[in-house]
């Protein structure tokens, strides 16, 4: 079937609606809309269903029709350019404009007004997005705790940014809404979870006031051989803990690990503590697929508090 779009196509591939209007008539348009061989990406932008929609388009397709001049794609729609970890459900995309250019929120595009420092906006094929440090400041003011946390702990162990140059960030804002609770969210994140599983136990144990393990702990035999590398480590009570998720429950338990749990008890010196994170159904994943957690159970930590 002849594709008449296709000299009219953006080089990344967008097809924009007042382009297409001055060449051809608009029933075409609906036509091609309908059938599937063209789909909406923002009002007024659609792409050809040939052409992946990566983060990079959609984030042109925001500033395309968002209508403002200084406008620049942030938040999650600049996240997933970035490569950080934010939830794939959702797929409303974010600018953040001057408070003069503010709009009224969209289905599809939501409006941000916070001015933007010097060095926080870098280019990506010629389009404009939030710096990496400037991104991880915004979602922690827009997203939940678990997510906002496990954001920032992804970006920063993967070196995606510093922990200083977000702070950096939040100090500029000088207050404001969500400059209370980004600082809060950055004194949570430690930068080494490697899950979102591993953050949600660490809040966890934070908010009942447990003390925190040692993350990512390398534990060895007497003669040096790598026995296994365990989520969290006490070792003074000599308790190891391990996160995972899996099952039709989506039920998350703390185990020790296969490798360390073959080792004999002499061997490695540690004992096994029950740490489970009881799965629900959301509405929205975890970025992975997951599904969300309550906090660990008051009784599950009960057991072992009095060792320390």
């Amino acid at each position: 079937m002849h594709e008449w779009w296709n000299s009219l196509l953006e080089p990344d591939g967008l097809l924009l609606r007042d382009k297409v209007l001055s060449a051809v008539d608009p029933d075409d348009l609906l036509t091609a809309l309908r059938s599937g061989r063209l789909r909406r990406v923002q009002r007024g932008i659609y792409l050809p269903r040939r052409v992946d929609a990566t983060p990079l388009v959609l984030a042109r397709a925001a500033l395309l029709t968002s209508g403002a001049i200084d406008a620049v794609p942030s938040h999650q729609t600049a996240a997933r350019v970035h490569q950080i970890a934010v939830p794939e459900g959702d797929r409303v995309q974010h600018v953040t404009v001057t408070r003069r250019q503010r709009r009224r929120n969209r289905s599809d595009l939501h409006f941000h007004s916070r001015s933007i420092g010097y060095g926080e906006v870098e280019t990506r094929d010629g389009v404009p997005v939030t710096s990496v440090a400037r991104t991880l400041a915004d979602l922690a003011t827009n997203m939940e705790r678990l997510r906002a946390v496990w954001a920032m702990d992804d970006a920063l162990r993967r070196h995606l940014s510093t922990k200083a140059e977000v702070i950096a960030v939040v100090q500029r804002w000088r207050g404001g809404v969500g400059c209370v609770t980004a600082r809060e969210r950055l004194d949570e994140t430690d930068g080494v979870a490697e899950s979102i599983l591993e953050t949600a136990g660490r809040l966890a144990l934070r908010d009942r006031g447990v003390p925190l393990p040692i993350p990512q702990y390398q534990l060895r035999a007497p003669d040096g051989t790598l026995v296994a590398r365990l989520d969290g480590a006490y070792l003074r009570e000599k308790v190891a803990l391990e996160y995972d998720g899996g099952g039709s429950a989506w039920t998350s338990r703390g185990r020790l690990s296969r490798p360390l749990a073959a080792e004999p008890p002499a061997r490695t010196g540690l004992d096994c503590a029950p740490f489970h994170l009881v799965g629900r159904d959301a509405r929205s994943g975890w970025g992975c697929g997951n599904r969300a957690a309550h906090p660990v159970s008051t009784s599950c930590l009960a057991a072992h508090r009095q060792r320390w």
